[in-house]
């Protein structure tokens, strides 16, 4: 009896040494987000000042350097045309720019999604769905941003910004991604395999009847639960 109790008291030790374990493996893995996150935000804190600081270094040069007398009129009104037509040129090019790589950008989403185990059916809804959290910084780099679009997150990036793969697992495990799982496989987890049936009280249109929808009425329907199904 003795012999027994040793044994039932080492494997509980055992057992509260693996769950202390885990949760000391969780709460570093939080930290270690956290902090990703306060290194992102600071960096773009100071990208913000070094603007500041540049704008403000040549408004002073400006100044400094401007003559006593006021130059010509007319030639005043022919520099600030051209640099107003060189600006929105400049402007309509980084635009397209920002297009063609937006637009990759949304079909590597769609692959990463695919990836995290989403029915082709999900593909474009969740893409549009997060379209307007792709974003760029002021050097052209795609940045993910929050769900308010108020700064970029942190994510796995060699350069500590969040990456498609990274928004593609966030989409996956939220209550949108998880009606476009399939069947016998949960990404993000939460989401058991679907029964053919359906449950009571759950909205559901066919694909026909989902491409007529508006992307906002497509939003909406998913907030409410709405799921897609073959039709």
């Amino acid at each position: 009896m003795a012999e027994e109790a040793q044994v039932i008291e080492e494997t509980q030790v055992e057992t509260e040494t693996v769950d202390n374990r885990d949760e000391l493996i969780a709460d570093l893995n939080k930290q270690l987000k956290e902090t990703n996150q306060k290194l992102v935000d600071s960096n773009e804190e100071a990208m913000r000042r070094r603007k500041t600081n540049e704008r403000l270094k040549l408004e002073v040069e400006t100044l400094q350097n401007k003559p006593v007398e006021q130059a010509d009129n007319s030639n005043e009104a022919i520099i600030a045309q051209i640099k107003s037509q060189y600006e929105e040129k400049l402007q309509a090019e980084q635009s397209i720019r920002q297009d063609l790589v937006k637009r990759n950008a949304m079909n590597e989403l769609k692959s990463e999604l695919a990836g995290e185990n989403i029915i082709s059916e999900g593909l474009e809804p969740l893409s549009l769905l997060a379209k307007e959290r792709i974003g760029f910084d002021e050097n052209g780099n795609i940045r993910i941003m929050s769900s308010d679009k108020s700064k970029p997150l942190a994510g796995s990036g060699g350069d500590g910004y969040a990456t498609i793969a990274d928004l593609a697992k966030e989409l996956a495990a939220s209550g949108t991604g998880q009606h476009f799982i399939k069947d016998g496989g949960v990404s993000g987890g939460g989401k058991p395999p679907a029964s053919s049936g359906n449950k009571s009280g759950v909205k559901s249109v066919t694909r026909s009847q989902f491409n007529t929808m508006g992307q906002r009425e497509r939003s909406l329907f998913f907030k409410d639960g709405g799921k897609v199904v073959n039709g």
